[in-house]
């Protein structure tokens, strides 16, 4: 697998939306721009679960509801990546969630801990909260002292960031 397989992936899903919001401004003139707009639907939406996540997002969601391991390891590479297009946030949401109560490696918590720091360190968007609520199961001491550290940074958006983590973490 391309190792940028999701931001290629998200490039794509982004051009496909962009696709529709410009037909979308003619889509009134007549019933040939109406049918652009109306393909421009078509296409975004035929390519959504294959290109949301390699393999399919809905079977994703299905693998990793039941523990399957590869799942869980794919859906890390998912926020490790970090990919931005529409719903992406809804997405990484519900894998993080999944991920609260999968059997995961100590690697595999080594690696979501660097993606937990990653997103107080430089934002995450809608889902932040739930990177929070992974945090907890992440626990371990030098984990929570490297979380406080941020705590007290110099820039309050990453104070912030880590102040609510620990929050989370400790409640």
């Amino acid at each position: 697998m391309e190792s940028n397989i999701f931001e290629h992936n998200a490039r794509t899903l982004r051009k496909l939306k962009d696709d529709i919001e410009t037909a979308f401004t003619h889509r009134d003139l007549d019933e040939a721009h109406r049918s652009l707009w109306i393909e421009a639907c078509r296409r975004f939406h035929d390519s959504f679960d294959p290109l949301a996540f390699p393999g399919g997002l809905e079977r994703e969601l299905t693998l990793l509801k039941t523990g399957d391991q590869e799942a869980v390891e794919m859906a890390i590479r998912f926020l490790e990546a970090n990919p931005w297009f529409f719903r992406s946030g809804y997405i990484k949401e519900e894998l993080l969630r999944r991920l609260c109560h999968a059997d995961l490696a100590n690697a595999q918590k080594d690696r979501l801990r660097v993606v937990i720091f990653g997103r107080i360190d430089h934002g995450a968007g809608r889902e932040f909260r739930r990177y929070a609520q992974l945090a907890r199961t992440l626990y371990t001491q030098p984990f929570h002292e490297a979380v406080h550290q941020r705590s007290e940074s110099a820039d309050g958006q990453v104070a912030s960031r880590a102040a609510l983590v620990l929050q989370i973490m400790e409640s």
